[in-house]
């Protein structure tokens, strides 16, 4: 639930970030929106926290498909937005990046913010977007007997309570599959989960892996692979690149007609793995010609946050 006097009395930035940025957006795609607020004095200085603000509408098709009234919009609190950005989070700092045409919102503070985004990236980003973009290389191929199993698991949990813990489920049942050997208990296809992971957080985990709760299970059983994860693994070698190489990122992204290419089918599996080993290389390549500074230059922005919140909060 959105709490509305984040969003509308202490935003600093609003920017349009996804496909509608990358420039692999469809005719159908839904918009999404992120930003950065100041929190106010109870949670700068009292006990309440608040890292992010979920602003999003969210409309779905009988598919599950988001509809084009859908929107994504999350609102990072001040401090982590810059902690994540001086990480070189690659959902984080591109936002940094957009074009001025992009932005919908921005005050004096977030203004400055942009004003310093050459001071975020260093040579430390190599790791965090191929860390990234390899994380989505594992959840784009999804076999078809791992699909059948998520099924089977989430027929069965929906009728469990949902604070059940896997722990007190039956020794043997065929898609959840207990092993007291390893760290971890149960095992549905390709995921591993602990024995003290509730039914509710495991039916979450197989929905999402799965895709049954969106388009995208008919495209994994059609082309062996989830497109959505395969574009995102291009798309942020790709950014990841060009960051190293140049220290911004472009947007549209380069080469975004490729990523549309994946996105919508057209490319095969084994052609994108190539790629994403090639563009692996060229990420390395980059790195030992890169200007960018080492690490992360925290005290010179631990002296930005401070100034930014004595003046203005």
């Amino acid at each position: 639930m959105c709490q509305e006097k984040f969003k509308i009395e202490y935003p600093i930035l609003k920017m349009r970030v996804g496909s509608h940025l990358y420039g692999t957006n469809g005719e159908d795609s839904d918009e999404d929106f992120s930003g950065v607020f100041l929190p106010n004095r109870e949670y700068l200085f009292g006990l309440k926290n608040v890292e992010h603000v979920n602003c999003g509408i969210v409309d779905k098709d009988a598919s599950g498909k988001n509809t084009i009234n859908a929107v994504d919009y999350t609102m990072y609190e001040f401090r982590k937005f810059v902690s994540l950005a001086l990480a070189n989070n690659p959902n984080i700092i591109e936002m940094l990046f957009v074009n001025d045409s992009d932005i919908i919102y921005s005050n004096s503070v977030g203004q400055e913010l942009l004003a310093n985004k050459h001071l975020f990236p260093h040579k430390g980003a190599m790791k965090r977007f191929i860390g990234y973009a390899r994380s989505q290389r594992h959840k784009m191929i999804v076999k078809k007997e791992s699909i059948q199993a998520f099924s089977k698991a989430i027929e069965y949990l929906k009728e469990l309570p949902a604070n059940m813990i896997l722990a007190e489920l039956p020794h043997n049942l065929p898609y959840l599959k207990r092993d007291g050997k390893r760290g971890w208990q149960f095992k549905c296809g390709d995921i591993q989960l602990d024995r003290s992971c509730t039914v509710k957080r495991a039916l979450k985990i197989f929905i999402k892996r799965s895709g049954e709760a969106t388009h995208r299970k008919d495209n994994i059983l059609k082309y062996g692979f989830d497109l959505k994860f395969a574009s995102h693994l291009i798309r942020l070698l790709i950014e990841g690149e060009e960051l190293l190489r140049t220290s911004q990122i472009s947007f549209p992204i380069l080469e975004h007609k490729k990523v549309l290419d994946i996105k919508q089918g057209k490319w095969s599996l084994p052609d994108i793995l190539a790629y994403a080993d090639e563009l692996e290389i060229r990420c390395e390549e980059a790195l030992n010609i890169s200007t960018l500074p080492q690490t992360q230059r925290f005290k010179e922005f631990n002296k930005f946050v401070i100034d930014i919140l004595s003046n203005h909060v």
